[in-house]
């Protein structure tokens, strides 16, 4: 954000001993988060400035995540009646198991710490993914949440995973007999197989998911 008392072309410039036109360029392709300016004018400080600086814990992702709840018949072995899934157009995702869809904010917390701050969040119109915690939260993060159209689930991109997601876990716990109250277990293993899998996607470009989300 650009307002008086932020960094100009000019202080730049001449605080690094570069040229104005490279000191514009390093201004567009940087980010300003949590900008305090102070005069020094003033005898003592008049203004109190907010101390939260949440956006500032977390590193940035460059890509937009698909969100949207999966929910289940039967209770797992750790009494999950539900998962939260987070998606991206080339086939990365993660699930994070969760008791009850209202929980689904605490999962804010585990995303940001674990791989950072996406552009956006874009999900359904649901209240617990568009209202209360979820959005405080999101909001601290100076994170932007963004809504599909009404009746469109095939914009969100989640809504794809989840299929995919049903159907690779469905095969593998048929084909091992494995109880149904591990689903949550089946779930997450296979996010983690598909976020670590090669796929005929363009964005990859022969990558993994796994490596273009976190480098790695």
């Amino acid at each position: 954000v650009r307002r008086p008392g932020a960094w100009n072309s000019e202080f730049l410039a001449h605080n690094w001993g570069i040229e104005k036109e490279t000191a514009e360029r390093t201004l567009r392709a940087t980010t300003q988060r949590g900008v305090r300016s102070f005069d020094g004018q003033e005898v003592g400080v008049q203004r109190r400035f907010p101390t939260g600086d949440r956006h500032l814990q977390y590193r940035r992702l460059n890509h937009a995540m698909y969100h949207d709840t999966l929910f289940s018949t039967i209770a797992s072995t750790r009494k999950n009646k539900c998962s939260h899934v987070y998606a991206t157009d080339f086939c990365w995702s993660k699930n994070f198991p969760l008791k009850s869809k209202g929980d689904a904010h605490h999962t804010l917390d585990e995303l940001f710490h674990r791989y950072g701050v996406p552009t956006r969040l874009l999900s359904d119109d649901a209240k617990e993914l568009t209202q209360g915690e979820f959005a405080r939260k999101a909001r601290q993060a100076q994170c932007l949440i963004d809504m599909t159209d009404p009746y469109s689930p095939w914009q969100n991109q989640a809504e794809t995973e989840v299929r995919e997601l049903k159907r690779l876990s469905g095969r593998w716990m048929v084909k091992k007999r494995s109880p149904k109250k591990l689903w949550d277990y089946c779930l997450e293993l296979c996010s983690e197989v598909r976020s670590n899998t090669a796929h005929n996607v363009y964005q990859l470009k022969g990558q993994v998911p796994e490596t273009l989300m976190t480098g790695e």
